[in-house]
């Protein structure tokens, strides 16, 4: 049976509005349009698979969600089926964490038998990181979820695995290892956590910059 959830790069020369509309509702995820350079392709490609969006089933719409950007901070109701629900048992809580845990020890079993940060293990370590954040936020995990985000911020900024520090990686996994291990940890040794890794982000993104300037 397909999978109806297989993203979809549609190749087109037709870019008037109505079309673009048209192939959103049909459920396409992004557009390159022709003449095109392998590169524009390419990165259309890329972005389907670091930055995948959630898929909608409702009565009017079938497909990839059609906002870019997630709200991870929007505190207003809930809308869509894909919106993290409120997790309030202890059980799906205690769920959550632990498959939180086994994705991240085999991301760390994978870049181990890789022998480090390749732009593969890269990006799947972006997707975790995404997935993480989610399911944190499904049980209001704050500093769960911020670790998490502060290791993707620090990916956005260094654009590829040359740059990025395999230490920067391996403390947010560490991190992220602690404040899963004590569930009532202590609120402001919680917060310290993940304010120092904000601030290892900030520093490096900043030396980022000027390297590159």
């Amino acid at each position: 049976m397909p999978n109806p959830e297989v993203p979809v790069v549609m190749v087109t020369g037709q870019r008037s509005e109505r079309d673009v509309q048209i192939a959103r509702l049909a459920g396409v995820n992004e557009f390159v349009i022709k003449p095109f350079t392998p590169a524009a392709l390419l990165s259309r490609i890329q972005l389907v698979l670091r930055k995948p969006r959630h898929f909608i089933i409702s009565e009017a719409y079938v497909g990839p969600d059609r906002r870019r950007k997630v709200e991870l901070n929007y505190s207003g109701p809930l809308r869509r089926t894909c919106d993290p629900e409120e997790v309030a048992d202890e059980v799906e809580r205690e769920v959550a964490r632990e498959t939180i845990s086994v994705e991240l020890e085999a991301m760390r079993r994978l870049i181990a038998a890789r022998g480090g940060m390749d732009r593969a293990t890269l990006q799947m370590t972006y997707r975790v990181m995404q997935h993480t954040t989610f399911r944190a936020r499904q049980v209001r995990d704050k500093t769960v979820e911020r670790a998490s985000q502060s290791l993707i911020a620090y990916v956005d900024a260094m654009g590829g695995p040359d740059a990025c520090d395999p230490a920067v990686i391996e403390i947010h996994f560490d991190a992220i290892r602690n404040l899963l291990g004590q569930i009532e940890m202590d609120p402001v040794e919680a917060d310290r956590i993940a304010r120092n890794l904000e601030a290892v982000v900030t520093r490096k993104s900043a030396r980022r910059l000027v390297a590159i300037g």
